[in-house]
């Protein structure tokens, strides 16, 4: 027990260390051309201190690796597999609610004792 107290009490004292140790580790940031420290690696960086991130522009063109638009995704069939029961497709359902969405609205069929279900346009609530 008396373990764990210092273990506690050292984790409170490294953070009040930390968190003494300047106003803001941010207040440095852009001046002279620098980061205000160094980056992994040793090597310095730099910043030119010019706009926010509210100006910062992704220019979704630009971008040629297209690894990341579809993944096939394999079903696991193993029921020894320790993902089995990750998958809809695995499992088996007593009763179910069908919501169907078409121009701007939800249609929803089926009921299920307990739950209730109200649409406002598409917007659906459903409550246990």
């Amino acid at each position: 027990m008396k373990r764990i107290q210092k273990i506690g009490i050292y984790a409170v004292c490294f953070c009040l260390c930390v968190a003494c140790s300047a106003d803001s580790p941010f207040d440095d940031w852009g001046e002279n051309g620098t980061d205000g420290g160094t980056n992994p690696g040793g090597s310095s960086g730099s910043s030119d201190a010019s706009g926010t991130l509210l100006d910062f522009d992704v220019s979704w063109e630009d971008i040629a690796d297209n690894s990341y638009v579809e993944i096939a995704e394999t079903i696991i069939t193993d029921k020894n597999d320790d993902e089995y029961d990750d998958f809809i497709e695995n499992s088996s359902f007593a009763s179910s609610i069908q919501i169907a969405y078409a121009n701007g609205s939800a249609t929803v069929t089926g009921s299920v004792s307990g739950v209730t279900v109200s649409t406002n346009g598409a917007h659906v609530t459903v409550n246990l």
